[in-house]
């Protein structure tokens, strides 16, 4: 059967939270996926990680050299059959195992829409895990707000969020010349042919970014950094 949706995690050495990763994904009730990921260029044990999952839905493509968060998101785009792309960075995870059937209902129900995501939260913790600051984010929920405020700062964020392969290829991607904001710019372009919604409806759809370990991302960051801290989560909901 043809996958619905892919799943594209991109990684450079990060093998820990990769596991995290990959497991949130295999938890979704949503069983009709692929799960695509891009080695760009990683050590050893990103491999063993892979090793460790026997899923066939699994599909594994490893660079030939480092090339940057940008360009394997593109390799995963490019390799996707599915209708919808569910990006997910190495250290995130997604805390709802409905997260992608609910963003899957939403745009087979209403196809003039052509991304939906969620808000955030950032979780900074302690070394034992412990909660020290919880800030959270609130998106506008309609199309007609974030549209207005999407030329001044991006209201999607990318782990949350499931977009349409084709609508994302036609107008070209993720631009290969960004390293910051490639998700940004891409969901601007995506405005052009459809309509956004924040899912407040139901934030339970959630996922996790653990930002502790980032010494181990190499020379060209495959994720996005927290501006504010150096070891905390970042959620989308």
């Amino acid at each position: 059967m043809k996958p619905r949706v892919s799943v594209i995690i991109t990684t450079y050495n990060r093998p820990g939270t990769l596991r995290r990763a990959i497991q949130s994904v295999l938890n979704q009730d949503f069983k009709n996926f692929e799960l695509i990921l891009v080695d760009d260029g990683s050590a050893p044990e990103t491999k063993e990680v892979l090793k460790s999952f026997s899923d066939p839905r699994i599909i594994y493509i490893r660079n030939p050299e480092n090339l940057g968060g940008t360009k394997s998101l593109n390799i995963g785009l490019k390799q996707a059959i599915g209708k919808y792309i569910c990006p997910l960075d190495d250290d995130d995870e997604w805390i709802d195992s409905q997260k992608i059937s609910k963003e899957f209902n939403f745009l087979e129900s209403h196809p003039d829409y052509v991304a939906v995501g969620t808000n955030s939260e950032v979780r900074l913790l302690g070394e034992t895990g412990n909660l020290i600051k919880l800030v959270k984010t609130s998106v506008p929920l309609s199309d007609k707000e974030i549209r207005r405020r999407l030329v001044f700062t991006n209201l999607i964020a990318h782990v949350s969020s499931m977009y349409t392969r084709e609508k994302a290829l036609s107008v070209g991607g993720y631009d290969e010349g960004l390293e910051r904001g490639k998700d940004w710019d891409l969901f601007l372009k995506l405005g052009k042919s459809g309509k956004f919604l924040s899912c407040e409806r139901f934030p339970e759809c959630s996922g996790a970014r653990t930002i502790e370990g980032r010494e181990l991302a190499g020379p060209k960051e495959t994720g996005e950094d927290c501006p504010k801290c150096s070891k905390g989560k970042l959620v989308a909901r």
